[in-house]
């Protein structure tokens, strides 16, 4: 069973203090939805409002079209995923999976059929008798997720699952978050504060800041779009550049070399690394830093604009270095372009 999870002008009071602000979006049945942003943006609060461990000062939350707001945690039809894992040291692996159902009061053959197939999906038929101290953080994670799994609820909630892993290991479990959504089909909610992660796994994005909602789309909808300068620098990694201008019927300056369009009211202009490249004319810069990653290299330039970072192939590192004198010029019609302020608004 799936379930669509409608959040109708929802916020959030601790006192005075306001921590979540006038939210609306609906997420659709079976989506994939991650919740982003910087550390105290309000991800984390909102999803324990869904999970009903928190209370909704404002508006109204629906799970499934159904008022959620005065509804028991137990009583939302939910199964969530936690960063610490939350196994119980003293059950093995098949209890652990299934204590939430034999609370539940679930005949013992359908509790033992739930388990043997989540521990199929999953992969983990061979630990089911292990202690959680036995296994490895990879090996507890799969069994919090197969505690969920065996739930079958209408929402899967997870805070930050992934966090405690090493880098390898958080990489192959994002594949294999992703492979259980497309077997499962249920409604999730992610939250994350790693935008790589949340492009690798996403449906849809949505981004909050100081619990205000920024913008929700597709990975490549925020990419590609972002709708104010917080979104584009907080998506893509390394974050896009940006420069301060004046316009003068185009990008003229000290820096500026080309006549490029702006419309009006530009203050800043945004471009990607990868939308960068070493040229004979452009934003004049002496590199600072060059950081190989195999086949390319991020090249760091000082300009009078600020750093500027580039992605150059490595085969086009020749002849540069430290201290070297280079120009940079955008690739055409890769431009943002935002009015003034670390939130201004993108302009199309």
């Amino acid at each position: 069973m799936m379930a669509t999870v409608e959040f109708d002008s929802i916020g959030k009071l601790y006192g005075t203090t306001r921590a979540i602000s006038n939210v609306n979006f609906t997420i659709a049945d079976g989506e994939f939805l991650v919740l982003v942003g910087p550390s105290g943006c309000g991800k984390s609060t909102l999803l324990r409002m869904v999970a009903g461990l928190e209370e909704i000062s404002e508006g109204e939350l629906r799970i499934g079209a159904e008022r959620a707001n005065e509804k028991q945690p137990r009583d939302r039809d939910i199964a969530m995923v936690f960063q610490s894992y939350a196994l119980y040291p003293h059950m093995n692996t098949r209890e652990n999976m299934a204590f939430g159902l034999k609370v539940r009061k679930m005949p013992q053959p359908e509790i033992d059929r739930r388990v043997d197939d989540a521990a199929r999906m999953l992969e983990i038929e061979p630990l089911l008798e292990r202690l959680p101290k036995d296994m490895s953080g990879g090996q507890r994670q799969r069994v919090a997720m197969g505690r969920a799994i065996v739930r079958q609820p209408q929402v899967f909630l997870f805070d930050e699952p992934l966090s405690n892993l090493d880098a390898a290991l958080r990489t192959q479990m994002r594949g294999e978050l992703k492979q259980l959504h497309a077997r499962l089909g249920t409604t999730m909610i992610y939250v994350t504060h790693d935008q790589v992660e949340a492009m690798t796994l996403a449906d849809r994005i949505a981004v909050l800041k100081l619990g205000v909602l920024q913008q929700v789309g597709t990975p490549a909808e925020l990419f590609d779009a972002p709708a104010n300068r917080f979104v584009a620098g907080f998506i893509g990694s390394p974050s896009m550049n940006f420069l301060d201008v004046t316009l003068d019927g185009g990008l003229k300056g000290p820096d500026f070399l080309l006549d490029l369009p702006a419309p009006a009211g530009t203050a800043t202009i945004g471009v990607r690394p990868h939308d960068l490249r070493l040229a004979a004319q452009g934003v004049p810069g002496t590199i600072a830093l060059i950081e190989p990653m195999g086949w390319e290299a991020l090249v760091h330039v000082d300009s009078n604009s600020g750093r500027l970072v580039v992605r150059v192939e490595s085969q086009d590192l020749a002849g540069l270095s430290s201290g070297a004198q280079v120009h940079l010029a955008p690739e055409p019609g890769t431009l943002h372009f935002f009015e003034a302020g670390p939130d201004g608004l993108a302009l199309r």
